[in-house]
């Protein structure tokens, strides 16, 4: 477990050299259909002009793979080269980080992730040492969260870094608010001089057929086709400004933006009952 606090670096030449490279084969490996949400404001014109100013750019996006963080990586390095420069920050589910394939993209990527251990590492009985049976301690997993919070608000508050955040706190079936308010508990800690930017994404898969059970979906999904529609980019004040308009909290409204981005299947996924809920359904009577 990494418990030293990250520092404050930028990605070196050779970094920015492997993202741009990397880039090619991740197009290849991992399809998708990129689209920009017209009703909204255009986001990546927005993020763009946000990034020159020195604005740290936090994505919030829904989550259903493990290849989800990697089509950000990917989508908005392509769309905006400025940000494939930027240091990258973020958390990951230790399930996820502890893979030597992961650890190898993440090195070589120079994206700096602090590794937690979730309820779902815990229910997958997967909060082990890399190598060892160890398990991770009580005190790994709240010391992972507490310095994951500090460097969070930290890269926030230096700006100029791209931050991705998925507020379901861990892979969903479907979207769906969670209740302990992550955007705005690392944002509170934000001084109000700091240059906060939102993009909101959504992701989903390109065929409608595809079911989004957890079990189905986990792993990187290669060489199915993603889409991935960019919704609005807002500063932290505006965010809150439109959250206290719709008399709603921030991540709520930052799960209503969502909403309006993910496919309908996953917004509501008991209309479209996949394989494995029609079984379930069908051994029942």
């Amino acid at each position: 477990m990494i418990k030293e606090t990250l520092p404050l670096v930028p990605p070196s030449e050779k970094a920015i050299h492997n993202r741009h490279w990397g880039l090619k084969a991740l197009n290849f490996l991992l399809p998708t259909t990129f689209t920009e949400h017209i009703e909204s404001s255009p986001g990546l014109q927005r993020a763009e002009e946000l990034a020159k100013e020195n604005y740290s750019i936090q994505v919030i996006y829904n989550h259903f793979s493990e290849r989800d963080p990697f089509e950000i990586y990917k989508n908005l390095y392509n769309e905006i080269p400025l940000l494939e420069m930027m240091p990258t920050y973020a958390p990951l589910a230790w399930h996820v980080y502890n893979r030597n394939l992961v650890q190898k993209l993440l090195e070589v990527f120079e994206i700096q992730v602090r590794p937690l251990v979730t309820d779902d590492t815990v229910v997958r009985g997967k909060d082990v040492y890399q190598g060892t049976n160890d398990k991770v301690s009580r005190e790994d997993r709240v010391l992972s969260l507490t310095k994951y919070r500090e460097e969070a608000t930290e890269r926030l508050k230096a700006g100029g870094w791209l931050y991705p955040l998925a507020p379901q706190e861990g892979r969903r079936e479907k979207l769906e608010y969670a209740n302990k308010k992550p955007i705005d508990r690392v944002l509170r800690g934000t001084d109000p001089e700091s240059k906060v930017a939102l993009m909101f994404v959504g992701m989903g898969f390109e065929n409608d057929g595809w079911d989004y059970n957890t079990k189905l979906t986990k792993g990187f999904n290669p060489f199915k086709r993603f889409r991935f529609t960019v919704g609005p980019t807002l500063t932290k004040e505006e965010l809150k400004y439109l959250a206290d308009q719709a008399k709603q909290s921030v991540d709520e409204y930052a799960f209503t933006l969502l909403s309006q981005l993910v496919p309908e299947k996953y917004n509501h996924p008991e209309k479209y009952p996949g394989l494995i809920q029609k079984l379930k359904s069908h051994f029942s009577k």
